[in-house]
C-alpha cells in the first residue's frame, strides 16, 4: 500500500503534508492526489506549524488520481465483520478496516505509529465522511489510559463545557448549533475526545463541522449562515468558516446533557441519574469503538461518577436550548 502511494506521487506530484495536534498528540498527514481536499477541511483548526511530539504518520492516496488500483488484499470480502474490521487482521497492534460501500481501506501499525489509507476516489467520498474524516483511525491513535474518543458533542461558555450525548437523532447537533448561534463556544456535535484526569474531565475538539438534518429547526436563516451548507442526507456546516472565533480546542466538562426531542412548548432542563447518563453515553460509543470497549467503558463510568447529568427536553423555540445551557454552566462554576 505504501509503495502504491509512492507511485501515485511519481505520477501526479509531491504529496501535501500537514500536521494536526490534539491534546498533545501530533498526527502528520501525507496526502497524495486529491486526498487533502477530503481530509483537511474538518481538521483545519487543529493544524499546527510545529509538532508537539514525534508524530503518528498517516499516508493517504486514492486510485482515481493516478488510475492506480490498490494491491490485491490477502483477505476475502466476507472477512469484513462489524464496522469493517477484517477478521484475522486486527489485534492490539495491527488494525485493518474495510468500508465496501464507501470504497476505503485503513491499515495501521500502532506500535510503529504509521497508517496507510486508500480510497477509490477522493472526490467521491460522501459529505458525512468528510465531516468526520478518519474517525476510527483517529480514535486508535488518540486512545490512552483515561482518554478515548466518544460519540458526543460539546459546547461551552468561558472554559466550562457541557458534553452533549445520546443516540443519533436525539437532537445533539441542533442543540449545539443553537449554542453557536447564541455565541457560545463550540467543540463538536457528534465526536469529541474525552479525557479524565486529576483536575476533572476535559473534552477536546476533533472536527470543526456540524451535521444537521435538513428539517432541523437550527437551520432557520436567522440562526444559521447558509453559505457554508453542504451535504447529501444532512446539511454540513464548517464552524471554522461561519463562526471561527467560537471554536475551542478543549473545555472542562462540568455537565453531561442528554437532549430529547419533544412536542413540548417550552424547553426544560432537569437533573437525571448517573445510570441515565451512562445509558446515554456508553452504548453508542461502545458500538462504534471497534475493539476498545473496555477502556472506553472505564473512562465513561469515571466521568459519569464525577459530573452531574441533566436531560434537555426541546421546546418550540430552538433558541431556548442555548439559554438553558449557558445558565447551567454558570451555575456549575
Amino acid at each position: 500500500m505504501r509503495e502504491r502511494l509512492e507511485a501515485v506521487c511519481r505520477a501526479v506530484g509531491p504529496p501535501q503534508v500537514a500536521t494536526v495536534a490534539i491534546d498533545g498528540t501530533a498526527v502528520r498527514f501525507v496526502m497524495a492526489g486529491d486526498m487533502a481536499e477530503a481530509v483537511l477541511p474538518a481538521l483545519a483548526p487543529r493544524v499546527v506549524a510545529d509538532e508537539s511530539s514525534p508524530p503518528f504518520v498517516v499516508e493517504l492516496w486514492d486510485s482515481a488520481s493516478a488510475s492506480l488500483p490498490p494491491p490485491s488484499p490477502p483477505w476475502r470480502r466476507e472477512d469484513a465483520g462489524p464496522l469493517g474490521a477484517v477478521r484475522g487482521y486486527n489485534d492490539a497492534r495491527h488494525k485493518v478496516i474495510v468500508d465496501l460501500n464507501v470504497g476505503t481501506i485503513v491499515i495501521a501499525d500502532l506500535a510503529e505509529r504509521v497508517a496507510v489509507v486508500w480510497a477509490a476516489s477522493a472526490a467521491a467520498l460522501p459529505a458525512w465522511w468528510r465531516a468526520a474524516p478518519l474517525r476510527m483511525l483517529l480514535g486508535w491513535i488518540l486512545a490512552a489510559p483515561g482518554r478515548h474518543a466518544v460519540h458526543a458533542g460539546a459546547v461551552g461558555s468561558h472554559g466550562r463545557g457541557a458534553l452533549l450525548t445520546g443516540r443519533g437523532g436525539s437532537g445533539k447537533s441542533t442543540l449545539a448549533m443553537s449554542c453557536v448561534a447564541a455565541g457560545m463556544e463550540y467543540l463538536g456535535d457528534d465526536y469529541v475526545l474525552l479525557a479524565s484526569g486529576a483536575v476533572g474531565p476535559v473534552a477536546h475538539s476533533l472536527y470543526s463541522t456540524v451535521r444537521l438534518t435538513w428539517d432541523s429547526p437550527a437551520l432557520r436563516p436567522n440562526l444559521t449562515p447558509w453559505s457554508s451548507l453542504d451535504g447529501e442526507d444532512k446539511a454540513v456546516l464548517d464552524i471554522s468558516e461561519v463562526a471561527p472565533s467560537q471554536l475551542r480546542p478543549a473545555t472542562a466538562v462540568k455537565a453531561i446533557v442528554i437532549p430529547r426531542r419533544s412536542g413540548a412548548r417550552t424547553a426544560t432542563l432537569s437533573p437525571v441519574s448517573q445510570g441515565a447518563a451512562l445509558h446515554a453515553l456508553a452504548p453508542s460509543t461502545l458500538f462504534q469503538a471497534s475493539d476498545e470497549g473496555a477502556a472506553a467503558m472505564a473512562l465513561i463510568a469515571d466521568v459519569v461518577r464525577r459530573v452531574p447529568a441533566f436531560e434537555f427536553v426541546s421546546g418550540s423555540r430552538v433558541e431556548e436550548g442555548a439559554v438553558l445551557l449557558a445558565s447551567l454552566l454558570e451555575d456549575e462554576r
